[in-house]
């Protein structure tokens, strides 16, 4: 005889931390340091490779994957969304090396 009983599980997810960033979007990877969700790049590297990184409910495995506001990243059995911050950003980013080099038919000390 066949046990034909519905079985309901309950599962109770917390929302997702907020964690702003201030560009545009920001490299898979290097939202996990900013959401201190790794310590360092190459843990973040393994378990995106690992497949243990979901981007929007889907497992993620390219860690350049560039995330933008409104994006849910679960790692870990925590959640992270992706938030604009309201302070700008007062870094610098890095420029092309096209962006630095001189004019052609110029050196840097010109």
């Amino acid at each position: 005889m066949i046990n034909n009983k519905k079985i309901t599980a309950i599962i109770k997810t917390t929302p997702p931390t907020e964690i702003p960033v201030q560009t545009d979007f920001i490299r898979l990877d290097a939202f996990l340091k900013l959401a201190n969700a790794v310590e360092s790049g190459g843990q973040a590297k393994a378990a995106i490779q690992e497949g243990r990184v979901r981007v929007n409910g889907e497992a993620c495995p390219m860690r350049g994957k560039k995330l933008r506001p409104g994006d849910v990243v679960r790692f870990a059995g925590e959640g992270y969304l992706v938030t604009e911050s309201d302070q700008p950003f007062r870094g610098t980013l890095p420029q092309s090396p096209e962006a630095t080099a001189p004019p052609p038919g110029r050196s840097l000390g010109d």
